[in-house]
């Protein structure tokens, strides 16, 4: 699809702004550091591929932890941080391959991470 130039008021500095149909906005700068665009579309099709992959760990560590496990427990046994374990997680719940644990009052289990706060502990749907 073709891209179109936005007019843009109020800005100053010589830019060009453009909308993508899929992507939204974005700007590239008269700084001629390149194509900014091209750019994040390569990291976002590279990140798919990791994204798949990093998941797939994830559900692994979940489904191999019988009494659960919180998002610390899976950062710190999988040597992720949480900007990268939370996202595969939420994706993880959203498809239904994972579900709060609870007890047998209905109440959702909660362990203590490092920082001293109590963290849902997360179980494979079965």
């Amino acid at each position: 699809m073709p891209t179109t130039t936005l007019p843009v008021s109020g800005l100053s500095g010589a830019a060009l702004y453009f909308l993508d149909p899929e992507l939204g906005p974005y700007r590239i700068g008269a700084n001629g550091l390149g194509d900014t665009y091209a750019t994040s579309k390569e990291a976002a099709g590279s990140m798919t591929l990791k994204a798949d992959a990093l998941k797939a760990k994830v559900l692994a560590h979940i489904a191999r932890c019988l009494d659960g496990a919180t998002d610390d427990e899976i950062q710190i046994a999988l040597g992720m941080s949480g900007d990268t374990e939370r996202p595969r997680r939420w994706e993880l719940l959203r498809t239904h391959q994972i579900r709060q644990s609870h007890r047998e009052d209905g109440s959702v289990r909660r362990r203590y991470t490092r920082a001293g706060r109590l963290a849902v502990v997360w179980e494979v749907c079965r």
